[in-house]
């Protein structure tokens, strides 16, 4: 399911609302996603004692709501004296069962737990009729020499039940079938693994929840990047083994009787496992993404500059699709260095979209602006202040007009870009939201070769033409940088993958090129603190997934 962040009579209602359905197909025990009430991450409204009341309240409402004929498993922070825990409640009508303490808490990335939150101690297996199931949340499955692991030892378990809210990156799902197989085969039972989906801020949670049974032949996926039910019966799955000795006060063990007699509905169909390449399921999400903030942030509209360039053309098409064409306008801000072919291209790609696009000249402003501080200055201004003061006079009128409409301006810079400091402040680095934040330049290009591939949607002559920023006489992006297909393979090294200058060498960098591409890409970090914020679609995105000073000296 989709929790909205501090939604709570929201979260609630659609908690309800998929109990009545799971009552309904005489479902026992019920499961949702990590943090369902309140949606993650919170972060700092832990905090606040009116956040967490109101999870309570909302816990409160759902258990006395709840159909009779059901346990749920729910997922919200709860706080026991002066510790913080991110818990999940086990629930049936009217009561409160047990709570489960997460184990393992994750300070690695774009977490911050072990910052808010204590530790659990014990595991929890639920007794439901003649069933042992175990219960971990989120990152308790990936730390197998954990308590949340080692608690377990020596137990028989009819299935292992999985709550997480893991973010999505472009190769997150292969780790989780990793991560899954390793639970089967650690305590030789079925896996469920169930997934919140959402766009939360820079997050991008992808649903794909998950029934895995090897032994069985079953691997079943819900859906990516929608809300999804899978059901599931564990009938004939039970191995009449014994319990092996244990220590148990590591363990919380709940008896329940099965409450539903009724005869088991038919199941449902499961969704199958979808197959997508990797350019379709970084172009999904990030359009997810923009669809999911403007939607949280009550907004509906949106200001798209195009410059005739290939940056500028998908983030309109990704806007397009995540907004309608009716909620998006576009905007071609020509200079004296601008191309008429470039100038062609945006307007055609306003018409591929079926968008209105206005055509503002940005020359009077832009020599206005030139004569007064040259006059202020008394001297000639620098050919990149020059180039900076277009780039500046754009987000001037891109944000007077959002000003104007109730719009939000999309950012159109990749990460490729965002890295080297290869954008202007206040300039082309200028709105609410950036859905090419985390794509190198080359996986623009993949992507928008992806979208053509049934129809021209980008003018090929787009993506075929040399990258320039246009903003003096024959211009090329590779005059300031490196080929960009180079460049990427570097920002991949160093700042995805964190490899050292010896190790980046090895792939085929000289010495000197890595040492002014690192001084490059770190001078650029006051840049990126003030950037727009958008998704994270790799394994180290800039921004709370990478953190490095402002102030660096690296010799």
């Amino acid at each position: 399911m989709n929790s909205w962040m501090g939604a709570f009579a929201r979260n609630e209602n659609k908690i309800l609302e998929k109990l009545d359905e799971a009552s309904e197909a005489s479902v026992d025990l019920a499961l949702f996603p990590e943090f369902s009430i309140c949606a993650y991450p919170p972060e700092d409204l832990i905090f606040r004692h009116d956040f967490r009341e109101a999870c309570e309240q909302s816990l409160d409402n759902i258990v006395k709501k709840m159909p009779k004929t059901l346990y749920a498993l729910v997922s919200y922070p709860r706080k026991s004296g002066q510790n913080y825990y991110n818990s999940a409640a086990l629930i049936s009508r009217g009561q409160i069962h047990a709570y489960y303490d997460k184990i393992a808490l994750p300070n690695y990335g774009v977490f911050d737990e072990k910052r808010i939150f204590s530790a659990g101690e014990k595991s929890l297996i639920i007794d439901l009729g003649s069933y042992r199931l175990g219960l971990q949340v989120c990152e308790d499955s990936w730390e197998k020499h954990s308590a949340a692991f080692t608690n377990y030892q020596g137990q028989r378990l009819d299935a292992m039940l999985n709550l997480s809210a893991s973010p999505f990156h472009k190769t997150k799902n292969e780790q989780r079938q990793k991560v899954l197989s390793t639970l089967y085969k650690q305590f030789k039972c079925p896996v469920f693994y169930v997934n919140c989906v959402a766009g939360q801020d820079e997050l991008i949670f992808d649903g794909r929840s998950k029934i895995y049974d090897p032994k069985s032949n079953i691997d079943l996926e819900a859906k990516f990047l929608a809300e999804d039910t899978l059901f599931f019966d564990l009938e004939n799955k039970k191995e009449g083994s014994q319990l092996s000795p244990v220590d148990q006060s590591r363990l919380k063990t709940i008896s329940l009787e099965v409450l539903s007699e009724q005869t088991k509905a038919p199941l449902k169909a499961f969704a199958a496992k979808q197959s997508i390449d990797e350019s379709e399921t970084l172009y999904k999400a990030a359009v997810y993404a923009i669809a999911e903030y403007f939607e949280k942030n009550k907004q509906t509209k949106a200001v798209v500059a195009v410059s005739g360039g290939i940056d500028s053309a998908l983030v309109c098409a990704m806007t397009v699709e995540a907004l309608g064409p009716e909620n998006v306008q576009a905007f071609t801000m020509p200079s004296q260095y601008n191309s008429k072919e470039t100038l062609a291209d945006s307007h055609l790609l306003a018409k591929n979209l079926g968008i209105v696009i206005k055509e503002i000249s940005i020359q009077d402003m832009y020599l206005n602006t030139k004569a007064l501080m040259t006059s202020a200055l008394g001297t000639d201004l620098k050919d990149l202040t020059m180039q900076n003061i277009q780039a500046r006079s754009r987000a001037l009128l891109l944000m007077a007009f959002a000003n104007q409409s109730q719009a939000l301006v999309m950012n159109t810079g990749n990460k490729s870009e965002i890295a080297t400091g290869y954008c202007t402040l206040y300039g082309d680095m200028v709105g609410a939201f950036a859905p090419l934040k985390d794509l190198l330049k080359t996986q623009v290009y993949e992507l928008a070769r992806h979208l053509n591939k049934n129809k021209e949607i980008i003018p090929w002559s787009i993506i075929n033409r040399e990258p320039t920023a246009e903003l003096k006489d024959e211009q090329k992006d590779q005059d300031t940088l490196p080929e960009y297909s180079h460049l990427d393979r570097f920002i991949m090294a160093y700042v995805e993958n964190d490899l050292c200058i010896e190790e980046i060498m090895k792939l085929g960098f000289e010495r000197e090129e890595v040492k002014t591409l690192i001084a490059l890409i770190e001078r650029a970090e006051f840049k990126r603190r003030q950037a727009p914020p958008g998704p994270k679609l790799s394994k180290r995105a800039f921004g709370r997934d990478r953190r490095y000073p402002l102030s660096l000296s690296l010799s």
